[in-house]
């Protein structure tokens, strides 16, 4: 009565070396993803990455001029507007706080002093449409005046990264 049944205790063992190895196989993993995340978060801005958001602060602006005008042709209505406004604004001030970092490669000094003027202005004009919808000329001429310059600096970065 008092043996163990020798296969039973085979399971068991077998089951807690599994346990262990698949804990341990977790573990490894997350502390990966965790390093790869710190790794991307302190990497320093390069010309490339400067150039996808310039592009994206273009594209904003481009938006953010469209939502003006299909608001004021009555297309769109106001809580629509300025719930996009407020998304897009986001998304600047995303852009603007990456770039206000001092985390960057040298020599792109300037074009990240660009880029961060530029988002702040952005943020201004978008600011402006949110409080003054149905008055948006002031804040759509910002945004249009904006866009070239930022589609000049993406692609002068695109050009430097390529090299």
């Amino acid at each position: 009565m008092g043996r163990r049944n020798p296969i039973n205790m085979n399971a068991k063992a077998r089951a807690k070396r599994n346990f262990w190895i698949q804990t341990s196989a977790g573990a490894l993993i997350g502390l990966l993803l965790i390093g790869a995340y710190i790794r991307s978060a302190t990497k320093p801005l390069d010309a490339e990455d400067l150039s996808i958001d310039a592009g994206d602060l273009r594209s904003l602006c481009a938006a953010g001029v469209e939502f003006a005008n299909q608001f004021e042709a009555g297309n769109l209505t106001e809580t629509f507007f300025t719930e996009q406004l407020e998304l897009m604004h986001d998304k600047v001030a995303s852009i603007r706080s990456k770039v206000d970092t001092p985390g960057f490669e040298p020599g792109i000094r300037s074009d990240v002093e660009s880029a961060g003027r530029a988002a702040t202005e952005i943020e201004i004009a978008f600011d402006y449409l949110t409080l003054h919808p149905r008055d948006a000329e002031k804040a759509k001429e910002t945004l249009k005046q904006i866009v070239t310059p930022l589609k000049q600096l993406e692609d002068k970065l695109k050009q430097e990264a390529q090299q």
